[in-house]
């Protein structure tokens, strides 16, 4: 229904429905990877990267429009909305004192600011391994010491203090 007036052809994508079902994959892990990390289509017309697929950003755009104005209309909802329409359950987390979080691989914007909103009620502790495939966190943490692969840390994100650095053995 979110495509019925949607160039996706355009897309390289099908329109025979059970062959787009296959395909739509891609299209619902961009729409999820764009809401996660905040950005929104327009955005990504202002990158030189981008700007050569404009044509294709507005169909995508107008699909993802379609789509979640489908869902609206129907009470639904879809993990590409969560960044823009989750509540932190504040009564669930202040049970606790300290929530230890062990993270293999590399954060969302989203999913830091919900550790960053957790820190505001409890100490959040992250147990993360720096290595070259997750450098993307380094932007995230706020820390007056430079973070440096090769090494496993425990920081708390409510003091913004490293509490544990070790190197990782090769």
């Amino acid at each position: 229904e979110a495509i019925n007036n949607c160039d996706i052809e355009a897309l390289g994508f099908s329109r025979d429905f059970s062959v787009f079902l296959k395909q739509s994959d891609y299209i619902f892990k961009f729409f999820l990877e764009t809401a996660t990390q905040y950005v929104d289509f327009d955005q990504l017309l202002q990158y030189d990267t981008y700007a050569l697929y404009s044509d294709h950003l507005e169909i995508l755009k107008k699909i993802y429009q379609n789509y979640t104005n489908i869902l609206e209309q129907n009470n639904f909802t879809d993990n590409i909305l969560l960044p823009s329409a989750y509540k932190l359950n504040k009564q669930y987390i202040t049970q606790y004192d300290t929530i230890n979080i062990a993270i293999d691989g590399y954060l969302t914007k989203f999913e830091y600011m919900i550790i960053q909103d957790i820190a505001k009620y409890c100490d959040v502790v992250i147990d993360i391994s720096f290595n070259q495939y997750n450098t993307k966190n380094f932007v995230l943490f706020n820390l007056q010491e430079e973070l440096e692969i090769g090494y496993k840390y425990s920081i708390n994100i409510t003091t913004n203090k490293i509490i544990k650095k070790q190197q990782i053995k090769q």
